[in-house]
């Protein structure tokens, strides 16, 4: 009987080193899922922060664009009349030096 005793002892303890690793792994699941969670929802986070970021940066994008197109239209519109005023002035210059010659004609016998 003693020796039934003991195998009776060794059970219980063996059982009992079960139960508690039993309880120790559902402990450790239950914060890895916490943890996961709460990883999951910072993710989530994260996400909506560089979404947002990436909607500022596109009108900003839309913003700066429409500048540049507004400061090249300008400077094709400078450019346009820079280029007839010098045209215009190329134009009265020939014509001044036309008569210049004429008249220079006219001078000598």
């Amino acid at each position: 009987g003693l020796l039934l005793l003991r195998i009776k002892d060794e059970i219980a303890m063996t059982l009992s080193a079960y139960q508690t690793l039993y309880e120790g792994s559902i402990a450790f699941g239950m914060r890895k899922a916490l943890q996961a969670e709460q990883g999951g929802s910072e993710l989530e986070e994260k996400i909506k922060q560089l979404e947002e970021r990436r909607k500022k940066l596109q009108a900003r994008l839309q913003q700066e664009t429409t500048k540049t197109e507004l400061l090249e239209r300008r400077l094709l519109e400078k450019r346009t009349v820079e280029e007839k005023r010098m045209q215009s002035e190329k134009e009265f210059l020939s014509f001044q030096a036309k008569h210049l010659e004429t008249f220079l004609k006219s001078l000598k016998p």
